[in-house]
């Protein structure tokens, strides 16, 4: 029977031992919320001896036969496993939705492999799909909304309390707009708080001393141009200025992704659609410039490869790369933003 449940409750869902679904479907779009579901689910059944064993961005032009079968085949080594495919910036084409329903078939009568199925939330042809309904049978389905301007400050108040830590609401309300009304940096700037400070009252002269301020050399919006402008020197000077300024290599992430997911868009969209797409997606100035010119001269298949490598970083980042060890995550950021401007990957 489908259920479909708020983001919020899946670690209590979870933490039921005698919970189990083969299948995990994450709606939305909102990364770092996406990020940390799913990591939640790894998270849990690795308590109960699976494996993370597979993780692949998947599309119309993906090898779907050979996803199927390492489903299918047997592990000597690894008996229990997690797969993990991120379809949020394709359609997985008409092969590839005959083996999904294929995969939700053999998972129906399985209690040793779960498939967590990253898709878009606010696609009606997705939701309608005979691919999608086989899964939505079979699995449940984790609702992850986007968070609007004006709720952030309501969603920094609850991540504060996770902490046991507390603020006034003009405090909340110039947190988010010191953001940009940003997540992610949002979310960085919470766990700072939690390190600087102990439990209880934050006074506000106590959090404006402690978020970061603007007046840096460089920041996060001039590393993305600098990938864009194709200027590598300008790349490597700006990582290692944030790396020695503690920025943390999350925030870094966050922000190739980002470009790289919006790129992805434009790809697939008519030119007319354009304009609405970097406005939605906040972007403007040089950096709607670079960004279109980028869309471009690039194709899915290597926007597909920097996507792996993103997620590949972000397990590094935390500590579930396939070493089970954290790698030396500034080589690696730099290695893929150079690999973004080149146009090359290596």
């Amino acid at each position: 029977m489908h259920k479909y449940i708020d983001y919020k409750h899946i670690t209590e869902l979870l933490k039921k031992e005698e919970y189990f679904s083969p299948i995990y479907i994450l709606l939305g779009n909102e990364l770092l919320l996406v990020n940390e579901c799913k990591l939640n689910i790894i998270s849990e059944f690795k308590k109960r001896g699976f494996v993370y064993f597979y993780n692949s961005s998947m599309d119309l032009h993906s090898n779907w036969s050979e996803f199927t079968e390492s489903i299918k085949s047997i592990s000597l080594f690894e008996k229990y496993r997690i797969f993990n495919i991120d379809i949020t910036n394709a359609s997985p084409g008409k092969i590839g939705s005959e083996h999904i329903i294929k995969i939700a078939n053999f998972l129906a009568e399985k209690k040793d492999t779960i498939l967590i199925v990253q898709v878009p939330k606010k696609d009606i042809n997705t939701k309608n799909s005979n691919w999608m309904k086989s899964l939505t049978k079979l699995g449940i389905s984790i609702n992850i909304p986007n968070i609007k301007s004006s709720e952030l400050p309501f969603w920094i108040k609850e991540r504060l309390l996770l902490q046991k830590q507390y603020v006034d609401n003009n405090s909340l309300f110039w947190i988010a707009n010191k953001v940009d009304n940003n997540l992610v940096i949002a979310n960085q700037e919470i766990i700072k708080l939690g390190l600087i400070f102990e439990e209880g009252y934050i006074d506000e002269e106590s959090i404006k001393n402690s978020i970061v301020s603007n007046n840096s050399k460089y920041n996060i919006y001039d590393f993305r141009l600098s990938i864009f402008q194709k200027k590598i020197s300008k790349i490597l000077e700006i990582l290692l200025y944030l790396k020695e300024e503690n920025i943390h290599p999350a925030l870094i992430l966050w922000a190739i992704y980002e470009d790289i997911r919006i790129i992805g868009i434009l790809i697939d969209a008519p030119r007319e659609q354009f304009s609405y797409i970097l406005n939605s997606n906040k972007i403007f100035g040089n950096h709607r410039d670079l960004i279109e010119n980028y869309s471009r001269d690039v194709n899915k298949n290597f926007l597909y490869k920097i996507i792996n490598k993103l997620h590949n970083i972000d397990l590094s980042i935390k500590g579930m790369d396939e070493e089970g060890t954290s790698k030396n995550l500034w080589a690696e950021l730099i290695n893929v933003s150079v690999n973004i401007a080149t146009l090359k990957i290596s």
